[in-house]
């Protein structure tokens, strides 16, 4: 009998010691989602839709538009690095102004990029 409540009593043991803790649910606050272009333009659209179908999250998609999307890629740049903030910007926003206007104050290769955590496409070459 004893040989038996041994090993049983050790594998109850590590199965306690092995179940997961409760961890802090991400999101802790609301996403903000935003959209340098008017209401119903296709970025917006497609934030909307995509607020939508996320389950488990509260997203607000909140529309800064003005100065070619300045107005928006800026505030995003400015905000906290904690995931909790997103942009869904456009071809002005992150490939013609930056070459167009030196004074921006923000850089979409370096600051905004840098805080999403996308891997490198499969498919991109390496030269």
């Amino acid at each position: 009998m004893r040989l038996v409540t041994l090993p049983l009593l050790a594998t109850v043991a590590i199965l306690v010691a092995a179940t997961p803790a409760p961890s802090q649910g991400f999101p802790d606050q609301p996403i903000r989602i935003i959209v340098p272009t008017p209401a119903g333009a296709s970025a917006d659209t497609l934030a909307r839709v995509f607020a939508q179908r996320v389950k488990g999250a509260t997203i607000v998609v909140e529309n800064k538009t003005g100065a070619n999307g300045v107005i928006g890629a800026d505030f995003v740049a400015k905000s906290p690095p904690n995931g909790a903030t997103l942009l869904i910007g456009h071809q002005g926003t992150n490939a013609v102004l930056p070459h167009l206007d030196p004074k921006l104050r923000y850089r979409a290769s370096s600051r905004c990029i840098r805080r999403s955590r996308q891997r490198p496409s499969r498919n991109s070459s390496r030269s």
